[in-house]
């Protein structure tokens, strides 16, 4: 018996916050070719040139204040919250570090927009040093309670996509 299984490449859009240099949508260019970028944040104004020049069609400047509801549904989510909150290098002052506010607005998205798949990343200490641990855990549990199946762990960037999406 043979089976075909198909898909139309033109439903599948992503959004990206804390988006940097757009290697979410990169990374899943190369997998899938034919996903619509669809929105992106990014403070810095030369990234957020770029990823214009890239696509997306909206590029907010602020994922905390804008209105989760209005920036549009897309399939798959992919965000990385400020990570110096949770290094030695942002003295790892955690959820009292003023940067720390991101993650609300990243969350915010999930629960107002619910896409279908999202992808969450930061920094290892965030998953592997006990008084951040909670953090991450909080935001699991949130949005399990919505519904969603979560799957958590540690990834090597240098195992995916051979080496040819830069860190932002």
């Amino acid at each position: 018996m043979v089976s075909l299984f198909a898909i139309s490449l033109r439903i599948l859009s992503i959004g990206e916050d804390c988006a940097g240099l757009g290697t979410g949508y990169k990374a899943l260019r190369e997998l899938i070719p034919g996903v619509v970028p669809l929105f992106a944040s990014e403070t810095n104004v030369q990234l957020a040139d770029r990823l214009r020049s890239e696509g997306f069609q909206t590029v907010n400047d602020d994922v905390v204040e804008r209105d989760a509801s209005a920036v549009g549904r897309c399939s798959m989510y992919v965000a990385g919250f400020t990570c110096l909150p949770y290094t030695r290098m942002g003295k790892q002052k955690g959820t009292n570090d003023s940067r720390c506010v991101l993650k609300r607005g990243v969350v915010k998205y999930i629960l107002a927009q619910s896409p279908p798949m999202f992808v969450l990343e930061n920094v290892v200490s965030l998953w592997t040093t006990k008084k951040f641990r909670a953090v991450i855990l909080k935001i699991i549990r949130e949005l399990c309670s919505k519904g969603y199946y979560i799957r958590a762990g540690i990834l090597n960037a240098r195992h995916f996509a051979q080496g040819r999406l830069p860190q932002s």
